[in-house]
C-alpha cells in the first residue's frame, strides 16, 4: 500500500505561502458555511490590505466566518466577495456596495459553474486525510465537484474538528495544490429570534407534518418555530 504521508508533508504549508501564490484578477471559489477556509482567506486579505493584490473575487454561499472582504468596505476592488447566498456578512457588504451577488437558484448552480466559470483555486475545509490519500468534504459538498472540475487549483484547510462524510464528495492528496492545518471550531450559528408571525406560520406547517416524516429545514426564523 502507498504511505501518502510523504506526498502530506511536501504539499503543507502556511496560509501566507498560498495567499503569496495569488495573483491579481484571480477567481477563487468556496462551497457553504463550515466549507470555507478563513485561514487562507485572511492571508489573502492581509496582502490586498498591503496594496499586493487586486482585482481578486471570491465566490462564496451562506457566509457563517467573519470574512474580510464582506467587513472591510477598503477591500472593494482589491478582494471583491461575490455570494450566492448571502447570510448577514455579505447581505451588509452587498447593500453597502462592496460585494456582489450572482441571483440563482440554488440547484442550477452546479450546471451555471460548469457552463460560466473557471477558477484560478478552488479552496475548500476538509476532515483529515485517511489512509488512502483521501479528504473528505465533511460539512458541505452541495457544488464542490462542480468547482473542482473547473479549477486550476486545489487548496484545502485540514481541520480535524470536520467530520468525516464517506458518503460525501472526497479529494484525493494528488489532486491538492496546497495544505495548511487550521483546527479551529467550526462555527455555530445562533438560535434565530421568534417574533408572532413566525411562530404562527410554523404551527401551521407542523400540523402537517405526519409522523416519521423525513424533513428538510432551512435556516431562520420560521425554521425554527
Amino acid at each position: 500500500m502507498t504511505d501518502f504521508t510523504q506526498l502530506y508533508a511536501e504539499k503543507k504549508t502556511t496560509a501566507e505561502e498560498l495567499a503569496a501564490r495569488v495573483g491579481d484578477g484571480w477567481l477563487i471559489g468556496m462551497d457553504a458555511a463550515a466549507a470555507h477556509t478563513p485561514d487562507i482567506m485572511s492571508a489573502i486579505a492581509r496582502r490586498a490590505t498591503d496594496g499586493a493584490l487586486r482585482g481578486v473575487k471570491v465566490q462564496t454561499l451562506l457566509d457563517v466566518y467573519p470574512l474580510e472582504f464582506y467587513a472591510d468596505k477598503s477591500l472593494f476592488g482589491k478582494l471583491t466577495g461575490v455570494s450566492w447566498f448571502s447570510s448577514g456578512g455579505a447581505r451588509r457588504a452587498i447593500n453597502g456596495g462592496y460585494a456582489d451577488f450572482i441571483p440563482a437558484y440554488y440547484r442550477d448552480i452546479p450546471g451555471i459553474i460548469r457552463r460560466d466559470y473557471e477558477y484560478d483555486a478552488f479552496c475548500v475545509a476538509v476532515s483529515p486525510m485517511d489512509r488512502h490519500g483521501y479528504f473528505s468534504l465533511a460539512t458541505t459538498s452541495s457544488y464542490s465537484c462542480a468547482m473542482m472540475e473547473k479549477a486550476k487549483r486545489i487548496f484545502i484547510e485540514v481541520n480535524d474538528r470536520q467530520p468525516r462524510a464517506v458518503c460525501g464528495t472526497q479529494i484525493h492528496i494528488s489532486a491538492v495544490d496546497g495544505l495548511i492545518e487550521s483546527n479551529r471550531e467550526l462555527p455555530v450559528l445562533p438560535p434565530a429570534k421568534l417574533d408572532e408571525v413566525s411562530i404562527a406560520i410554523g404551527s401551521l406547517i407542523a400540523e402537517q407534518i405526519p409522523d416519521g416524516a423525513c424533513i428538510q429545514l432551512g435556516i431562520g426564523a420560521i425554521p425554527d418555530a
